[in-house]
């Protein structure tokens, strides 16, 4: 049993990940997957031939039987369904970065089984999120791998799921050091010469640390990260780029009042989960669109598009209740109102959240402007 090709399974498997956290409307999961797709990772190889494979086996049906249609992938493509193990490439050991001190294959030392075990725990541990236990096992693993004199490949992976953990943890500054050693460790040979990425891995390290610079409120860091991985699929704002990440980028960047920027990322963004038939991730990103359209000035043709979402999303709370702030700055007090009751009244979410303006502006995100209009009307309406 080598720990190199067994630890590609764990990896394959927790990419089914973990990334629980929210921004505004928008979930941190790239694609959803069916039970068969999941089990489609593995295929390439037989489990059979490893010593602890009936633990992987039921670690897998365990999880696929746990989770079913809801299980998430962190994936640097968008619209990948399974990862082929045989086809991912093998990195190189690292012989630039002090974190590895070997200089060939040979000279690695295969972990033990009770090493590979407690990274396997480790992964566990995070799936089930015990975030703390999580991260002690990890960094077992990681000082274990290092010992070991294991492939940068290895390594590398075992400090990015260590930057996952400790984003779960709100460690940030921990979980951004975990990501700059993942990044500076895959840069030996992440990116080709036309500037294209190798392998998945690479891009979804900076998007991870874009995510993770959110987190330190350092927007511009953020951004700077998510057009970077944007760059490795190839650039530009079409089918070949992550839709989620285009709404991240675009989230940080109205964060530095670059609304006009921000509508170029959601309208992509938009197209393309319409080209995936996803109505719901479509319909969000219409909202986030009509929002940073609103703070531009462009106010009519933001209403406007509020209205279609609505239209064909009656039950899209958001929308009405920032019809609602719009139409009482108008004077149009019985519109906003009604608008209002029925968010509240009518759609399942209400709108409890709503009277929080500091949820408002630092979770859902809207522009100053709208939550200015929405706490005048909190203020004054009679509701």
């Amino acid at each position: 049993m080598t720990g190199k090709r067994l630890l590609s399974i764990y990896f394959c498997s927790f990419y089914v990940s973990i990334f629980g956290l929210k921004n505004g409307l928008f979930f941190k999961t790239y694609s959803t997957l069916k039970s068969a797709e999941v089990l489609s990772c593995f295929k390439p190889i037989s489990l059979s031939k490893f010593g602890n494979a009936s633990f992987l086996e039921e670690s897998i049906k365990r999880k696929i039987t746990t989770v079913g249609l809801g299980v998430s992938v962190v994936f640097g493509i968008p619209g990948a369904h399974a990862i082929s193990i045989e086809n991912l490439p093998v990195l190189s050991p690292l012989n630039d970065v002090t974190v590895v001190q070997s200089n060939s294959i040979s000279s690695t030392i295969e972990p033990s089984p009770a090493q590979v075990q407690e990274v396997a725990e480790a992964f566990r541990a995070f799936d089930a999120k015990e975030l703390k236990r999580a991260e002690r096992l990890f960094t077992n693993g990681i000082n274990n791998w290092i010992e070991l004199h294991r492939p940068r490949d290895e390594i590398s992976l075992l400090y990015k799921a260590r930057g996952n953990v400790r984003v779960d943890l709100k460690k940030f500054n921990e979980a951004l050091m975990d990501y700059d050693t993942t990044i500076k460790l895959m840069a030996v040979d992440g990116e080709n010469k036309d500037g294209l990425a190798n392998y998945y891995e690479y891009p979804d390290a900076f998007v991870q640390r874009g995510l993770t610079y959110e987190g330190l409120g350092d927007w511009q860091k953020a951004v700077e990260d998510y057009t970077k991985a944007i760059k490795l699929w190839g650039g530009g704002r079409g089918s070949g780029i992550n839709p989620y990440v285009l709404t991240f980028r675009g989230n940080a960047l109205t964060k530095l009042g670059k609304y006009q920027e921000s509508l170029e990322d959601y309208a992509a963004a938009g197209d393309i989960f319409s080209s995936q038939r996803d109505i719901a991730r479509e319909t969000d990103s219409r909202a986030n669109y009509a929002l940073a359209l609103y703070e531009t000035g462009d106010r009519e043709s933001a209403v406007k598009i509020m209205k279609y979402i609505i239209r064909k999303n009656p039950g899209y709370a958001d929308m009405h209740i920032a019809l609602a702030a719009h139409a009482w700055s108008s004077n149009k007090f019985q519109v906003a109102e009604t608008e209002w009751n029925f968010a509240c009244n009518a759609i399942d979410v209400g709108c409890r959240k709503y009277e929080d303006l500091e949820w408002v502006s630092t979770v859902r995100r809207w522009p100053p402007s709208l939550v200015a209009e929405l706490k005048a009307f909190l203020q004054s309406s009679p509701i």
